[in-house]
């Protein structure tokens, strides 16, 4: 199988839930001062943090392919704001993304909408 390129990449419904409820529960080992807990919340939650940021790099390459920006005009701004550290942006625009699904690009979205 040949690698999707990044404006194709989403978080899958099971995934998504699976980063969250380890999220949850690693932050109660932290808050319960359970031994170590703080270092399994903070390996956890950069894991979190990474699949969204990721997230939020897609849809920035799908948004720049949208409007008509070359692939390496795309690559240069992608690779300019991982250097200038925007990430906590970016970590938004992904779980933005994900919440809203504004890409459509999801099957496991549902797309009927209710009652039809």
């Amino acid at each position: 199988k040949r690698v999707k390129p990044i404006e194709e990449w989403y978080i899958s419904t099971n995934l998504s839930f699976g980063l969250f409820f380890v999220t949850v529960v690693s932050w109660l080992l932290n808050y319960f001062n359970v031994k170590n807990g703080e270092v399994v919340f903070s390996s956890i939650f950069t894991i979190f943090s990474f699949a969204f940021i990721i997230n939020g790099f897609a849809l920035i390459a799908w948004f720049l392919k949208t409007r008509g920006v070359s692939r390496r005009t795309r690559i240069i701004i992608l690779v300019l704001l991982y250097f200038i550290g925007v990430s906590q942006i970016v970590f938004i625009l992904g779980i933005a993304d994900y919440a809203m699904d504004s890409r459509k690009i999801n099957p496991t979205r549902r797309r009927i909408p209710p009652g039809e």
